[in-house]
């Protein structure tokens, strides 16, 4: 008579249980890796706004270092603007040129974000905060000022005031050659229309600055370019049907461009620093509008982000 063998297993019990703790710990895995995930996320947030946050700020303090650099603090009472004796100093600026007729250093505006983009000042914290725009007038986009060779007078629109191609500070800015009709075109453009326009309606503002030490304020023509080169030389296209050069003749003297106009030349910007939604960035600065929203929402734009942005 043979002994049967015994055979060792699970009773169902036992797997029973044993699937019980498995799917228990596996809940417990899936609740981690979740929350884990959600702190990168969250991280990842956090840290992109953060940093759009810090080269906020110091784009601020640069922009803010600059105020009334080669410009005016306020071109409405500077005494060193060239003008007719009987003439304030923006009585040849038209009254649809904002931008010039406000330029100055630093412009505080009460409640900007309401009146300009209809929104509160942060859905968050409604702390009422005042005031919630900037604006920055100066030459934001250089430290150089370019020698004037000639002011060509022309008939029509567009008065050519060339620079020299010879001086260290077109040098600087062109350090490729003085030749090149694209490469100045280049150069020109990002000092003096740092932000694209439409090639028709887009005006910047420049500075002349007289031998004598006064300066006026002009409009560029609206044209695709602000600068461009000819057989003259570069030169910067100005709209003096708009706003016409100030001469000698007209300042009795005092100040004012005379001769061929030597002097010098300069950018001048305004740049508005306010808080504004994401709908409203999209509409007026739409290369930043994607900038934070689209780090978690793909192609969407967070309805709830509120941005601090630059506008020329």
């Amino acid at each position: 008579m043979k002994r049967g063998t015994s055979q060792a297993g699970f009773t169902l019990v036992e797997l029973t249980v044993a699937l019980v703790a498995g799917l228990i710990v596996a809940m417990g895995i899936v609740g981690l890796s979740r929350a884990a995930t959600q702190t990168f996320n969250e991280e990842v947030r956090s840290s992109a706004a953060e940093s759009a946050l810090r080269a906020a700020t110091d784009r601020l303090r640069a922009d803010l270092g600059r105020a009334a650099y080669m410009s005016t603090a306020n071109i409405l009472y500077d005494p060193m603007i060239a003008r007719a004796p009987t003439d304030t100093n923006v009585a040849h600026i038209p009254a649809g040129m904002k931008g010039l007729l406000g330029l100055g250093a630093i412009q505080l505006q009460e409640g900007g974000s309401v009146t300009l983009n209809g929104l509160p000042a942060s859905t968050w914290s409604p702390n009422a905060l005042a005031p919630d725009t900037i604006v920055v007038g100066g030459n934001l986009t250089t430290a150089e000022q370019f020698d004037v060779q000639m002011v060509q007078q022309a008939a029509g629109t567009c008065t050519k005031v060339y620079i020299s191609a010879l001086s260290a500070a077109f040098f600087r800015a062109v350090p490729s050659g003085t030749t090149n009709q694209s490469l100045v075109r280049a150069a020109l453009s990002n000092l003096f229309a740092p932000v694209t326009g439409n090639g028709t309606t887009a005006q910047f503002m420049v500075r002349i600055l007289d031998e004598t030490g006064h300066s006026q304020y002009l409009a560029t023509c609206p044209i695709a370019y602000p600068g461009d080169i000819d057989g003259n030389g570069p030169f910067i296209a100005v709209d003096t049907t708009s706003t016409p050069i100030v001469t000698a003749a007209m300042t009795a003297g005092v100040g004012g461009i005379s001769g061929y106009g030597r002097g010098w030349i300069n950018p001048v910007q305004l740049v508005r620093w306010e808080i504004t939604s994401t709908a409203q960035e999209a509409k007026n600065q739409q290369q930043f509008a994607g900038a934070l929203g689209n780090v978690l929402q793909s192609g969407n734009v967070d309805p709830n982000k509120y941005d601090l942005g630059a506008g020329a």
